[in-house]
């Protein structure tokens, strides 16, 4: 695990490609539906700013629900606007998925 917000946990995982990924697993306190989730995750995917990581993929099931960004080794947002220094250890026993890349959108 490195980092957990109101949202939901975020955990380090390797692609099958060797790209280090974060994977947000989102907590069900929202549930929405497939095509509300989906229609979502399009336009959280068309947002390009220089100080937020694109979203990368997404994957959607019942009782699952997973964002997968571009891993940045450098802390979060919180920490850098308040000032801590994130736990260097954080990153060493974060949790290892081996995951498949996985399309923004239905083929």
């Amino acid at each position: 695990m490195v980092g957990r917000g109101s949202l939901g946990t975020v955990y380090r995982a390797v692609q099958g490609d060797g790209r280090m990924v974060a994977v947000k697993r989102l907590r069900d306190a929202n549930p929405c539906a497939h095509d509300e989730f989906h229609r979502y995750m399009d336009l959280i995917g068309r947002v390009r700013h220089p100080h937020l990581v694109p979203l990368s993929a997404f994957y959607y099931a019942r009782q699952e629900k997973l964002l997968i960004y571009d891993y940045l080794p450098n802390g979060n947002l919180h920490d850098h606007l308040h000032g801590t220094v994130p736990s260097p250890s954080g990153d060493l026993v974060a949790s290892q998925l081996q995951l498949q890349p996985l399309p923004l959108r239905d083929p």
